[in-house]
């Protein structure tokens, strides 16, 4: 009789080797894992930061007769209770006209723009008496007007401050929530609330620029001292001139080829909305709120599905690619049972096996009765009905001392009943530790 042809061995497979691509995707998860809960939260924080942002473009934002919750309704039947007569102007030719007559007036430019702008350096270099109130200009917007103010960094919302200044104006309002942008001016003594408001130039013609527009919304006038600053910057003529130069008309559209048909005017501001897109103008038809909440939804939906182990679906039960070692797979078992504190799964999980070892080495059917299983180890060990319901179908551990111990029952247990069941360690029913 030849001998069997020797097998080759097989390399050792080190450490490093056998371990490195799951440590590998263990330090991607653990990159990536908190990489896409940041990015969450930025994406979560720029929708929320949308939604609460009022659009300028939006013809009931900032106007007199806007009674919305970004509207200045509310500031403007104030103004008239303070015998101020306001003028609201789209053109920019006629609010110049405006304010060469009757005397002087105030400029009130609650939406900039370039050409809002170019108006506040004509009006405040023309040195006439008059006041100019600019808010929230941006860098380009705030270097067309003219003004000698310098754009600041800035806040991501208005915040309520104290003024920190002797601006009458504000001396009078007290805290107000006008610091967003930030400004500086020529002269320190002119910033008030860290920068959320400046005034420059002098009593022949000076110029406030305010950081935030919450103190001329309806929504924000009646907070801390909102309601008294806007009063004390606008009253200070007996006229104000409301320029918002995003509400005017666009110039008249060429003729339609069906004489019948004539196109419904639209604002600039409804314009600036679209763009001209179908797709953007059906967006702008829904609510800020509504927008916001809907990319909030499909935001979490992703994060669920991402936490429910990276797959859409229930879990399908697949071969595993490699042949796993017995020991391998119990102290992997193990590790997870004592990651999780699942004591009473483990020692359930124990007491199951060592009940279907003792059935089939006492010759009980399968799946028996408690009662059966219970009489049938009491009387081939001699141990007490009660001592064995213990050890098989005890409680739960609520320690993991009382768990090792509950474990040391059970596998005693079953040692003591092999050899009196006829054990046959050679067999398929033997009683074997492991």
């Amino acid at each position: 009789m030849s001998a069997p042809p020797a097998t080759p061995a097989r390399p050792a497979v080190g450490p490093k080797e056998r371990r490195g691509p799951g440590r590998f995707r263990r330090r991607w998860y653990r990159l990536a894992i908190p990489a896409a809960v940041f990015a969450s939260l930025v994406v979560a924080t720029l929708v929320a930061w949308s939604a609460e942002t009022p659009s300028l473009a939006d013809p009931q934002v900032l106007t007199p007769t806007g009674a919305g919750p970004d509207g200045s309704s509310q500031l403007a039947e104030r103004l008239a209770a303070e015998g101020v007569r306001v003028e609201f102007v789209t053109d920019r030719g006629e609010a110049d006209t405006a304010l060469r007559r009757d005397g002087a007036a105030v400029l009130f430019v609650p939406k900039p723009t370039i050409e809002a702008a170019q108006l506040v350096r004509t009006q405040y270099w023309r040195a006439e008496g008059d006041r100019v109130v600019l808010v929230a200009p941006s860098p380009a917007e705030l270097w067309w007007s003219g003004l000698p103010a310098r754009y600041q960094p800035s806040r991501w919302a208005a915040r309520a401050a104290p003024p920190e200044c002797e601006v009458p104006e504000a001396v009078a309002a007290g805290p107000a929530a006008v610091e967003r942008r930030r400004y500086s001016a020529p002269d320190p003594a002119g910033i008030c609330y860290g920068g959320g408001l400046v005034r420059v130039g002098d009593s022949g013609s000076e110029a406030f620029v305010v950081g935030a527009s919450d103190p001329f919304r309806n929504d924000r006038i009646d907070e801390a001292g909102n309601q008294r600053l806007a009063l004390e910057l606008l009253t200070g003529r007996d006229r104000v001139i409301w320029f918002d130069a995003l509400a005017a008309e666009p110039a008249e559209a060429p003729p339609p080829a069906d004489p019948e048909s004539e196109p419904e005017p639209r604002s600039r501001g409804e314009l600036d909305r679209s763009g001209g897109n179908a797709f953007a103008g059906l967006v702008n038809g829904y609510p800020a709120g509504v927008l916001a909440g809907l990319t909030l939804a499909l935001l979490l939906a992703v994060l669920v599905a991402v936490a429910r182990a990276r797959r859409l679906g229930a879990p399908v039960r697949e071969p595993l690619p490699v042949s796993v070692p017995a020991v391998e797979a119990v102290v992997g078992r193990g590790r997870l049972y004592h990651r999780s504190r699942g004591r009473a799964a483990a020692l359930r999980t124990l007491q199951a096996a060592a009940v279907e070892r003792l059935a089939r080495g006492l010759g009980l059917p399968s799946a028996p009765e408690r009662a059966a299983v219970v009489a049938a180890v009491s009387a081939h060990c001699g141990m007490s009905s009660a001592e064995v319901e213990r050890r098989l179908y005890g409680p739960a551990p609520a320690s993991d001392e009382e768990l090792t111990s509950a474990v040391a029952a059970v596998d005693e247990l079953v040692a003591t009943v092999a050899p009196r069941a006829g054990d046959d360690r050679s067999g398929p029913n033997h009683f074997e530790r492991s």
